[in-house]
């Protein structure tokens, strides 16, 4: 790969890593109580900063931070997010509840998915493979809040 063209690739991956955060601030729907948003950061010696010079090898950290603004309880709240296409998952310090590795059509184990390859047969998914996270809170009471963070690494 020339210098240009991993240039491209990394100016290419910022704007998907600012896009999928500022989708994030708007993501819960104007009526909903409930309100998520992405903060995407990258770790510089012991500290997290925002995420601005990530190369190809490098990790992110995706913050998801959620809370229910309304006066009743939300049950099976579904926090969904989409992997951006240069990135590769590599963990959570809390797993996603289910994982998708057909861009968010089904969802489910890792180790229950299959992925078919170009030459049409079929093998088990691997972390490699995964597109989407989901992670479902059961409850969340009225004015609670929390967040979940995943590590993604920079094709």
């Amino acid at each position: 790969m020339t210098s240009t063209s991993r240039l491209r690739k990394l100016v290419a991956t910022l704007c998907l890593i600012g896009g999928l955060a500022a989708f994030g601030s708007g993501f819960a729907q104007d009526a909903s109580p409930i309100t998520i948003t992405n903060a995407v950061y990258q770790q510089v010696d012991d500290e997290l900063v925002p995420a601005k010079n990530v190369v190809p090898g490098g990790e992110v950290i995706y913050r998801i931070s959620y809370s229910n603004n309304g006066q009743q309880e939300a049950t099976d709240v579904a926090i969904d997010n989409p992997l951006p296409g240069a990135l590769v998952y590599v963990g959570a310090e809390d797993e996603p509840t289910e994982v998708s590795v057909d861009g968010g059509e089904t969802f489910g184990k890792l180790e229950d998915l299959a992925v078919v390859d170009a030459d049409g047969s079929v093998r088990p998914a691997r972390i490699s493979d995964i597109t989407n996270l989901r992670w479902v809170i059961s409850s969340l009471p009225p004015g609670a809040s929390g967040d979940v963070t995943y590590r993604a690494r920079v094709k």
